[in-house]
């Protein structure tokens, strides 16, 4: 599993790192560059991992709204790593690159516990 999502989620992040990239350069502000990658990821990113590394095939809108609040979540969380970098002087581009690295690591915890878990505790 964990190899899956490592290929899965390296697709996955690439996909969103370089949409929100783009925008930087097209001068966009950072939070809602990665606001428009975190929307365009979501159900790309949603049928990918149930799919292909939690084995779930399912539309259920059980699981789509805890992927969607999941994702509301790392979304703060990455606006606020690049904000903090920016703050020390942190390159947008290097800033954006070292936050979408640590969410990626919170992205797997959370969809295995939380989000495909067959079993809520």
């Amino acid at each position: 599993m964990y190899i899956k999502y490592l290929l899965v989620g390296g697709l996955n992040t690439l996909f969103g790192y370089l949409v929100v990239i783009a925008l930087l350069f097209l001068g966009v502000h950072y939070a809602v560059s990665v606001l428009v990658a975190t929307i365009l990821g979501v159900v790309f990113n949603y049928r990918s991992y149930g799919r292909f590394v939690f084995n779930n095939r399912s539309w259920s809108g059980r699981y789509f709204i805890r992927f969607v609040g999941f994702y509301m979540v790392l979304y703060s969380l990455n606006v606020v790593i690049i904000a903090v970098m920016k703050y020390y002087g942190v390159n947008l581009y290097i800033a954006s690159f070292i936050a979408v690295l640590l969410i990626a690591g919170l992205g797997f915890v959370f969809n295995q516990r939380y989000v495909y878990a067959t079993k809520i505790n």
